[in-house]
């Protein structure tokens, strides 16, 4: 909103792989700054760090990519230019757009292009015994109801939806982390971290007043690690309904002293389950790439000060 002096919505968020965690009493810092504009969107990068409070080091706990469009009455409006003006702000100016070729030219996932509710698994044996510790898929369905809207509490402003009355994005994401959270504990029941949030487009917006109806289902597990589904369904004054976004969320089963531990398998049944085991393993690879990228990054930026800001994220005033 400072660059473009208008409300702004999220379009789509990159993937995010978290490297690392932020504890109890750490100092959370978060960096952003926008890399390029075009006419009426804006890529922001963002770099979140947690500060050791007794000795002052700092770790790279994640960084992002968000997309976002400037509205005035509904409707894109044109935003400013970014002007680089040193050699790092205008490299990075340059990968911002080669990011968004990629996108325009990956477009969306082949197995949520079209997205549907994920539908409450009716009551039904497995058709052969399951392996000892197992749990089918439909197990794990879990589903959440919200509703949007704009309030203010004493002492702190508490909104889930800006000015404009659209849900911040960050919402629909805290949801979505919450149901796939619950749905991956109905299979290892044990602690969890969330290890990554695939990239997310978001094809309708959420405004007050609408029910956000939030379901999550587990489509695979690996050896530490649960994959859940989840998607996002926004339901109107009138009852009219339709699918928001969509994603894949992964979790990592840990102990109290934060070590890994095994997770159950996971048995798909139905057609659905099928479908979106059989993709896991390609996705699984996917995102295994995207993380070794992000830990040689967070490597190579290990104490980034404020006024060294890691790559793809330009400090701004």
């Amino acid at each position: 909103m400072r660059h473009s002096g208008r409300p702004c919505v999220t379009a789509s968020v990159d993937a995010v792989h978290f490297v690392a965690p932020v504890r109890v009493g750490d100092l959370c810092n978060v960096k952003a700054a926008v890399n390029r504009a075009w006419r009426t969107s804006m890529e922001v990068g963002v770099r979140v760090e947690a500060e050791d409070a007794r000795t002052g080091r700092r770790r790279e706990c994640c960084h992002a990519y968000l997309t976002f469009v400037a509205v005035r009455d509904g409707a894109p409006t044109p935003v400013p230019a970014v002007l680089p003006a040193t050699p790092e702000e205008h490299a990075r100016y340059l990968q911002a757009d080669e990011r968004r070729t990629a996108r325009f030219r990956a477009g969306p996932p082949a197995d949520s292009a079209t997205p549907l509710p994920i539908a409450p698994p009716p009551p039904a044996p497995p058709l052969h015994p399951l392996p000892p510790s197992a749990r089918r898929c439909s197990d794990t369905f879990t589903e959440v109801v919200e509703i949007v809207f704009r309030s203010t509490q004493t002492g702190t402003a508490r909104r889930l939806a800006p000015p404009q009355g659209i849900t911040f994005g960050g919402q629909i994401m805290k949801w979505m982390e919450y149901c796939a959270t619950a749905a991956a504990n109905r299979l290892c029941r044990s602690n969890l971290l969330t290890a990554s949030i695939d990239s997310l487009t978001f094809r309708h917006p959420t405004r007050v007043g609408d029910i956000v109806t939030i379901r999550g289902i587990v489509s695979a597990a690996f050896d530490h690690s649960i994959e859940v589904y989840v998607t996002v369904e926004r339901e109107d004054a009138s009852g009219a309904s339709l699918i928001t976004n969509d994603g894949w969320l992964t979790a990592v089963a840990i102990d109290a002293q934060g070590e890994l531990l095994p997770v159950p398998p996971v048995v798909p049944l139905s057609d659905d389950e099928v479908s979106r085991h059989r993709g896991a393993a390609d996705r699984r690879a996917r995102r295994l790439a995207g993380r070794d990228a992000a830990r040689a990054h967070a490597h190579a930026h290990p104490q980034a000060a404020a006024t060294d800001p890691s790559p793809g994220v330009v400090e701004s005033n």
